[in-house]
């Protein structure tokens, strides 16, 4: 979900303009992001432990704001130093909400053609069907054309 880590859809332009340069012809760019349901229905208000033991102790907090569609995570962690101390850290990582459509209109301003969108991680093994604003997660595989039509 690094992508979600852009979080303006100039970013999302930015890399997407980037990796298709980087890219040989033929070549292809797959990347997952996290849906605007996941951001906004399993991300909203949701709270775990996420590690408790001896040397150190993890919360993890996040919400969802409809108004930017950014869900900030919070973390609070606390790890032992050597002396037996707690040392508190405190981080907050903010993924980004983007539109299905939305991504597919920057991968074409972009220069990619053959876009696919793709359930991620909730079929069974093997499985490859069409991803959608239904899904928690979805992949997308992008190709960079051999030419380009301004490249003719």
């Amino acid at each position: 979900d690094a992508v979600n880590y852009l979080t303006t859809l100039p970013d999302l332009g930015r890399f997407l303009t980037c990796a298709h340069a980087a890219l040989d012809p033929g070549g292809y760019l797959a990347f997952d992001v996290n849906t605007i349901r996941k951001l906004s229905e399993g991300w909203d208000d949701f709270m775990i432990v996420a590690a408790d033991d001896a040397d150190r102790f993890l919360v993890y907090r996040s919400y969802w704001d409809e108004s930017t569609a950014n869900s900030p995570l919070q973390v609070t962690g606390f790890e032992r130093r050597a002396d037996g101390a707690w040392e508190r850290f405190d981080e907050e990582h903010i993924e980004h909400g983007f539109a299905i459509r939305d991504i597919e209109q920057a991968l074409d301003v972009a220069g990619f053609d053959d876009v696919r969108v793709l359930r991620w991680g909730e079929g069974g093994a093997g499985s490859v069907e069409s991803g959608s604003e239904a899904d928690f997660r979805v992949l997308f595989v992008a190709r960079r054309p051999e030419t380009r039509s301004n490249e003719l």
